[in-house]
């Protein structure tokens, strides 16, 4: 399961999913989106606004649930996450978006084997970001070579529109990064 799927990280990531064979849930807010994370290789696109999708999800896999989870949104999913994550699942946090606070039930945690993991590159130390990037070149980027992985970029603003690039991205209406151009 893959949030935020339209944006810059998570179009990523399903491209990344489908290419290592995946079966990929996304979630996006709009008609629009749904059908541009299918696109690139959603097998199930999920409107968050108007579905539960951890209902959607148990559904599909027939009360099994998804192995791992992107999660972008934090503590306001944590309990749609527990009820769809499958069995030793991975709930993997890279943003906190709706909150950074959840009450986890410790026993469930136990039981059902879950394991969550924080994952940021900001604060890690510089021998891990230089693994992380000789391990991308080694197994992503000759996917991106050949045309299975691409870039997805929404629109790009020069710096004077700077303003209009955030209103962009607030209003939650891309698909792809949003690029600042600095300078010709």
């Amino acid at each position: 399961m893959i949030h935020a799927a339209a944006g810059g990280v998570g179009s990523a990531a399903v491209q990344l999913a489908r290419v290592r064979g995946a079966s990929i849930f996304a979630t996006a807010g709009s008609e629009q989106k749904l059908k541009f994370v299918e696109s690139l290789g959603a097998k199930c696109a999920i409107n968050y606004r108007t579905s539960d999708f951890a209902d959607v999800v148990l559904k599909k896999t027939n009360g099994g649930g998804v192995h791992v989870v992107l999660d972008f949104i934090g503590a306001s999913y944590w309990e749609q996450h527990a009820r769809c994550l499958a069995d030793a699942g991975r709930c993997v946090v890279v943003g906190v978006m709706g909150g950074a606070q959840a009450n986890v039930n410790f026993g469930q945690l136990l039981f059902r084997r879950y394991r969550i993991l924080g994952l940021v590159m900001r604060t890690r130390p510089l021998i891990d970001k230089i693994a992380m990037t000789r391990r991308f070149i080694r197994e992503s980027l000759p996917h991106v070579n050949s045309g299975h992985l691409k870039p997805v970029i929404d629109e790009v603003f020069s710096l004077e529109c700077v303003s209009d690039a955030h209103r962009r991205m607030e209003g939650n209406l891309n698909s792809g990064k949003i690029i600042l151009k600095v300078r010709d």
